[in-house]
């Protein structure tokens, strides 16, 4: 099969060349690229984000969101006259007797509208699509909510799997999922596969004001506690609106997915204690008395990667914990040998995945 791959040809990033060596490994294809400037791209202030992102994050100079030179596609031939099937990632592709599979995103094609999307913090809908009909599809999630960058290159990669999904016979059918809320109107973003004139003029004001709320106010996770009385949350059915006091942080870091345990008596937190910067998170704990924390979060576990999501819990006596470890592709049981600390690894559970807030349920 011959397959064409449609690029902007004014934005070739890393993610291109992966999708495009992805799409080559695939028995039976001969593969070309389609190299021309689509016109409805991302704003140029949009680098200033990342980069400014970058800093603040501590993420990696070299991901799929990196613009690589034009002889990064020389291994591949230039689009043939009259190819079998063209995966078009512009939305622009107009050819007679020729199949197409366009990438949208709620609906829109390009990076633009993926940005976009993530800009107002939506979870797009991505589909790949031939004559208006879905062949695939898919919600595209992030473990970096907040962070446009890391977010786009999650987006993606999920995009990559999603097109070799459909190309390998792997999606095998479309899931029922339901089309994306419209609260307070959709975002900025192409109508017919490129940006106009003043969507992209709203995209780009959007980006500024990102960049200015990362100047003046990097993003700034809370870990909110309240007394619930005689009533807990189950029995409620809701999270009060009021009596939410905020986990102090010295703001060098900040604290997230809160997991209290009450083992031989006492009520200890454990939280994800992201310091800003290393750009990464470890495992920190904080007992709590009648009256709220006593002190502060003390790291408990420290590795070289990042960890989140400390699933903390009692079995046989003694404390388990599974941390989110997704940034070491692996899900890991630990075992605490002088509670809150001396967390050893006793079982790698998962290997060579992505798992993000791993966690156990105990059936039959």
């Amino acid at each position: 099969m011959q397959i064409s791959l449609r690029l902007d040809g004014d934005c070739v990033r890393a993610f291109h060349v992966t999708l495009l060596e992805r799409l080559a490994a695939l028995e039976d294809v001969e593969l070309s690229v389609d190299v021309r400037p689509a016109g409805g791209g991302i704003p140029r202030s949009a680098a200033a984000l990342f980069q400014l992102e970058t800093a603040i994050h501590g993420l990696s100079h070299d991901g799929l969101a990196k613009r690589v030179p034009l002889s990064a596609l020389a291994p591949y031939r230039q689009s043939p006259a009259s190819p079998d099937l063209v995966i078009d990632l512009c939305g622009d592709v107009r050819l007679e007797n020729t199949r197409i599979w366009r990438v949208t995103y709620d609906g829109a094609s390009g990076e633009a509208a993926l940005l976009a999307l993530i800009l107002a913090g939506r979870t797009p809908l991505a589909r790949i699509e031939e004559n208006g009909v879905a062949i695939a599809a898919g919600r595209l999630g992030t473990e970096y909510g907040g962070i446009a960058l890391a977010s786009f290159q999650d987006m993606l990669a999920r995009t990559a799997s999603l097109i070799i999904a459909a190309m390998s016979g792997a999606a095998k059918s479309v899931p029922d999922l339901p089309e994306p809320a419209q609260v307070g109107g959709p975002p900025p973003m192409p109508s017919a596969g490129k940006l106009g004139v003043r969507a992209g003029k709203a995209l780009a004001r959007r980006i500024i004001q990102k960049i200015y709320h990362l100047c003046y106010n990097a993003p700034h996770w809370k870990v909110g506690w309240r007394q619930t009385g005689s009533r807990d949350l189950f029995e409620l059915r809701a999270h009060p609106a009021s009596g939410w006091q905020e986990l102090p942080d010295d703001g060098s870091r900040f604290y997230a997915d809160p997991f209290p345990i009450l083992y031989q008596g006492q009520l200890t937190l454990f939280v994800e204690d992201y310091i800003h910067r290393l750009g990464k998170a470890i495992i920190s704990a904080v007992p709590f008395g009648p009256a709220g924390p006593l002190g502060r979060p003390e790291p408990v576990l420290e590795l070289p990667y990042h960890l989140s999501y400390p699933f903390v819990f009692e079995r046989d006596g003694e404390v388990w914990m599974v941390p989110e470890s997704c940034a070491n592709g692996t899900v890991d049981l630990y075992r605490a040998t002088a509670f809150p600390g001396g967390w050893v690894k006793e079982a790698t559970l998962l290997s060579g995945v992505v798992a993000s807030d791993a966690t156990l349920v105990e059936h039959g």
